[in-house]
């Protein structure tokens, strides 16, 4: 994923601060924008290896918890979010 992330970061900022419309690149990257929000829903159902037994940990309340409070939630939220729907005119 960190390979389409950085692309996808700077032409986003690209249609944004000038307004350029191509609809079979902006097709591309919503459907890389649909990825990272894959890779969210993926997180929240991926064990985890508990740092104090070593022991997987399947309880999905617990690895939701793991994933938000410890994991990287915020940053996969950040590059999830659909930036040009909300910051197109």
């Amino acid at each position: 994923m960190g390979i389409v992330s950085v692309p996808s970061v700077i032409i986003n900022l690209f249609f944004i601060a000038f307004g350029f419309n191509n609809p079979t690149l902006r097709d591309i990257f919503d459907f890389v924008e649909i990825l990272f929000f894959l890779e969210i829903v993926q997180h929240f159902f991926t064990a985890y290896k508990d740092t104090e037994t070593f022991e997987s940990v399947y309880s999905l309340k617990k690895i939701a918890t793991n994933y938000i409070l410890n994991g990287n939630f915020l940053v996969h939220l950040l590059a999830a979010f659909p930036y040009q729907f909300v910051f197109t005119r």
